[in-house]
């Protein structure tokens, strides 16, 4: 891993701490998402995605099959089909990024079915998880270019979740826009645009639940799998504080512990991924269990006890959880201080991952300074854990060791980044910044 940034020490302080928060995201800003290459030979029947950064690095490949709709559509069919989905030309990726996959595949343009930003561009979940990092930023730095970012977002998205009416994925973008309305809601410049597709979708949500059993193998149009308790729980609990409805909470309250009682295992106090984890093992015979899904769980409680009202009649049940899970993923620790992504087989694969570990050290510092976990045990933890994980950015500023988007364990090396990984990272900052400074602000 790469030495700690040059102008930090080892000792974390609050102004160490900024400084290597502030050039991560900075770094993230200017290069702002990788791209999905969809490609194949001609005349081979295997097809290929490429993921491809902005600087072009290649950051994944792995065979795909294409939609059947594309298999035998001839090349100026294709392309005609791609411009009417709104889909990315390929002269429209940055120039590092052509000559990358034209370099690493020896193919031409005319190879590509489709090019997509990350899943679901600037509503989806990869950048979506960004955002949540970027507002906790913006509540400890001086510099204003992190909220006026998400601004141009928002308004760029006309502030509209993504299509999927049921899909966490689709939701977790919500979180900002709310923040932002209420940002206008206190300086007397009430915007409903910004609230009004939000809370449209949800209100249709609620009136016509999935009717689908908590299984993944019956889709996704309920919390079947554990990272959609990150991605959508939270923006039900915003939503219901902003708008003082405690429906949307209770809904959201309801789902939570369907989930939950599918995908928790008491006996391991964990959280498989989804169901079709539930007779997988690793090399070493343990269950399977992914510790950047775990860290989704843990950090969505901190998330959702952050809107929840201290009076709620199961706000108990999430600080259980939360207390317990917590106390179990220390427990599985490593000694330098940063996870595994397959917990209870480490040596699977034996890379630190860094956003499962920034999830878990944001959580853990919420804790802290909500009063959830003890301050005196767990603070030094914390500050080593932070201290592992800024080893972690790279002298360019990019944050490496972030596996790709995935559903288990899996590796991850120092060139390997993503928005959401760094979302966490700075969820994960700013709370350790809170720690060092005795205080517990939102």
């Amino acid at each position: 891993m790469n030495k700690i940034l040059c102008g930090t020490t080892d000792t974390p302080s609050p102004a160490s701490i900024l400084y290597v928060m502030e050039t991560v995201a900075d770094w993230q800003l200017a290069h702002p998402c990788g791209f999905d290459v969809f490609s194949h030979r001609p005349g081979d029947e295997h097809w290929e995605l490429i993921r491809v950064s902005w600087d072009g690095v290649i950051l994944g490949r792995r065979p795909c099959q294409v939609r059947p709709e594309l298999a035998d559509a001839p090349i100026a069919w294709r392309t005609l089909a791609r411009l009417e989905r709104d889909d990315a030309p390929f002269c429209a990726l940055p120039p590092a990024a052509q000559s990358a996959w034209i370099r690493e595949t020896g193919l031409t343009a005319e190879n590509i079915t489709r090019i997509q930003m990350l899943d679901g561009s600037t509503c989806g979940w990869e950048m979506g998880v960004l955002y949540h990092g970027l507002l906790a930023l913006d509540r400890v730095s001086k510099n204003s270019v992190y909220r006026s970012a998400l601004r141009l977002i928002g308004h760029a998205n006309e502030w509209c979740l993504g299509a999927r009416l049921y899909q966490a994925d689709d939701h977790v973008a919500g979180y900002m826009y709310l923040d932002l309305y209420e940002e206008r809601v206190a300086s007397d410049e009430r915007d409903f645009p910004i609230l009004a597709d939000v809370q449209a979708k949800f209100d249709w949500v609620m009136c016509h639940p999935a009717p689908q059993p908590m299984t993944i193998k019956a889709g996704q149009r309920r919390w079947t799998w554990c990272d959609a308790l990150f991605m959508s729980p939270p923006v039900w609990a915003r939503l219901a504080r902003v708008t003082g409805d405690r429906a949307y909470l209770d809904f959201m309250d309801t789902e939570w512990w369907e989930v939950t009682r599918h995908l928790h295992s008491p006996a391991d106090r964990l959280f498989f991924r989804d169901a079709t984890f539930f007779d997988r093992r690793e090399s070493n015979g343990t269950k399977v269990f992914w510790s950047r899904g775990n860290g989704w769980v843990l950090a969505a409680l901190a998330r959702v006890l952050d809107e929840m009202p201290v009076d709620y009649a199961s706000r108990p049940r999430y600080l259980e959880l939360f207390r317990d899970l917590s106390a179990r993923i220390i427990e599985l620790l490593p000694a330098d201080a940063l996870w595994r992504t397959s917990l209870l087989d480490p040596g699977a694969y034996p890379s630190p991952e860094v956003s499962g570990s920034a999830l878990f050290c944001y959580a853990l510092a919420w804790g802290v300074n909500h009063g959830h976990l003890d301050r005196a045990r767990h603070a030094p933890l914390i500050l080593q854990i932070w201290s592992a994980l800024k080893n972690c950015v790279q002298p360019d500023g990019h944050l490496g060791y972030i596996q790709q988007p995935a559903a288990s364990p899996g590796g991850a090396g120092p060139e390997s980044t993503a928005p959401y990984g760094v979302g966490a990272f700075l969820l994960a900052g700013t709370e350790v910044h809170k720690l060092l400074l005795g205080t517990a602000a939102k």
